[in-house]
């Protein structure tokens, strides 16, 4: 079974090429990288000049954002199943071993989820996975867990097929595409999960990351949570569903307040539900409350 590994890269220079090595140095042979430069400036995309591995396919065009980018990795995929990885992550060589082992067992899952830990860049040599096999796991209502698991981008799979019957990333947004498109695959289709540790989110300054939350509140998936819940509540709608929009709301304001965006703050504000929040997040919102008002 051939994977494609989908690789966006925007200004990675100090590590896409340790990103790129982790995936060819892989124990699971039968993969392609693509890797989709969006119109990188910092010449990311010469630093792997010296990779002359075939399966290495390089695409190079103007800057669109990482959801158009994606996409368009996903467009140009020839694999069944699309492994995402992020420019400044890292995989342990048993990564698509793993995922190969996911699939072959639950093929008719849309999502393929392996647990990850965060490490600061500099202990990357460091880093080491689960050595022990735990059981693959099937679920028809990830809703329930969607909250006490990390989604990172680059520990998720998806089956081509079916993300591209969703319409992939939704291009409009900047902040959080990636949980919006995971969000609908989790409402439409079963998910499996391996609760082993095989990757690696690298924590570098923080300038080199993205913001939290745009300038444009449009652009933030909060938004379309607010203005299109429908679109979600059309694919599945209980209790659950209900709880992570809510929670999603509840932190979007949380960071649109500490970038003093006042329109954000009073819509999120207006559709947020107290009484469907948890006990800790309560209390968060009843300090934010009083700093509101002090």
């Amino acid at each position: 079974m051939l994977i494609s590994v989908v690789i966006p890269l925007y200004n990675k220079k100090k590590s896409i090429l340790r990103t790129v090595s982790c995936v060819l140095q892989q124990t699971y042979k039968d993969f392609e990288i693509i890797l989709v430069d969006d119109g990188s400036t910092d010449g990311s995309l010469e630093c792997l000049e010296s990779i002359t591995d075939p399966r290495l396919k390089r695409y190079r065009k103007k800057n669109t954002g990482v959801s158009d980018t994606r996409n368009k990795g996903m467009e140009w995929a020839s694999g069944e199943v699309i492994a995402f990885l992020d420019g400044d992550d890292l995989w342990d060589p048993f990564y698509l071993e793993r995922l190969h082992d996911m699939v072959a067992s639950y093929p008719d899952c849309g999502l393929y989820m392996q647990d990850s830990i965060d490490i600061p860049a500099q202990e990357a040599n460091q880093a080491k996975g689960s050595e022990e096999h735990k059981e693959i796991k099937k679920f028809n209502n990830w809703e329930h867990y969607f909250y006490y698991r990390n989604f990172k981008t680059s520990a998720l799979a998806v089956n081509k097929a079916k993300a591209m019957e969703l319409q992939g990333f939704d291009q409009s947004l900047t902040i959080g595409e990636d949980l919006d498109f995971w969000f609908r695959l989790i409402l439409s289709y079963p998910v499996c999960f391996l609760d082993e540790i095989h990757v690696f989110i690298l924590k570098y300054e923080e300038e080199y990351h993205s913001r939290f939350v745009p300038k444009d509140f449009s652009k933030h998936f909060s938004y379309k949570l607010v203005f299109k819940k429908n679109l979600y509540l059309n694919l599945k709608d209980n209790k659950d569903v209900h709880f992570i929009m809510n929670k999603i709301i509840f932190y979007a304001l949380l960071g649109f307040d500490k970038d003093k965006n006042t329109e954000a703050v009073r819509i999120l504000s207006k559709n947020l539900s107290f009484g469907r929040l948890n006990w800790k997040d309560k209390i968060k919102y009843i300090l934010h409350q009083c700093h509101l008002y002090s």
